[in-house]
C-alpha cells in the first residue's frame, strides 16, 4: 500500500483556500488531530489574523464509553 504524499495535498489544499481568503479569514484548528495542520495552514496562507485553537473533547459524550480519557486544553480564539 502506497501512502499519500502528505506535503503534496497539503500544498493542494493551500492552493484551494487561498483564493477564497479575504483580508479578515480567521482559521481554528482543533485539538486531537486538527491544530497541527492548522498551524502549518495559517503559516502557508499568512493570514493576518492571529490563529485559534479549540478542544472539543469537552462537548463529546462519547469519550467515556469507548474508554478515553479527556486531558483537557485551553480553547483560545483570540479575534472576533
Amino acid at each position: 500500500m502506497k501512502l499519500p504524499d502528505a506535503e503534496n495535498l497539503c500544498q493542494q489544499l493551500v492552493a484551494e483556500l487561498a483564493p477564497r481568503l479575504g483580508p479578515k479569514s480567521a482559521m481554528i484548528g482543533l485539538y486531537t488531530g486538527g491544530a497541527w495542520l492548522a498551524e502549518r495552514l495559517h503559516g502557508l496562507l499568512a493570514l493576518s489574523t492571529p490563529l485559534g485553537l479549540m478542544d472539543i473533547a469537552f462537548y463529546r459524550d462519547d469519550y467515556h464509553e469507548q474508554g478515553l480519557h479527556h486531558d483537557p486544553k485551553r480553547t483560545k480564539i483570540p479575534f472576533d
